[in-house]
């Protein structure tokens, strides 16, 4: 009798066993992807961040490019006021004639007033540009702080930062 109920309780043993892996067998894709989700969700995340970092740049890129274009062909103005048309633009006139004199009245440019319009005009473009659309109602939360821009003119290029926490 003493061997019968062993042999029953490695039969049941061995059944046990055969059914667990029966179930790691059925499930081990499942189990296995649980595991990856979590390395994956930092993985993917990260990605996230540097696609939504590439169209920010993107606007930057482009907009700073077409001011910078624009406010060259406008003299140093976006919408000069005393302004010559040229080949269909609008182009400033910094220095009007005096009457009965071969001099003329200067309007000189100063570079901080012109950093400042181009700071404005520039950030309201570069705002508008940015289309986040695509990375919102997604499996994560997207929350955007308050946008800033600054910028600085020099001989060579224009410097732009811009400050947009995400």
């Amino acid at each position: 009798m003493q061997k019968r109920g062993q042999v029953a309780a490695f039969v049941i043993v061995g059944l046990v066993l055969i059914f667990a892996l029966i179930l790691i067998f059925f499930f081990r894709d499942s189990l296995r992807d649980n595991f990856k989700n979590v390395i994956n969700k930092q993985e993917y995340m990260g990605s996230q961040l540097n696609e939504i970092q590439n169209v920010i740049n993107k606007c930057i890129v482009k907009e700073t490019y077409n001011a910078a274009n624009l406010i060259g062909d406008g003299g140093g103005y976006f919408n000069p006021v005393s302004y010559s048309s040229y080949h269909g633009k609008k182009i400033s006139i910094l220095c009007s004639n005096i009457v009965d004199d071969k001099k003329c009245n200067a309007k000189p440019l100063s570079i901080d007033d012109t950093n400042k319009r181009f700071n404005e005009y520039l950030k309201n473009k570069v705002k508008n540009c940015i289309n986040l659309n695509n990375y919102e109602n997604q499996k994560y939360t997207l929350t955007k702080g308050q946008f800033e821009l600054m910028n600085y003119i020099q001989n060579d290029g224009i410097l732009v930062g811009v400050n947009y926490p995400i």
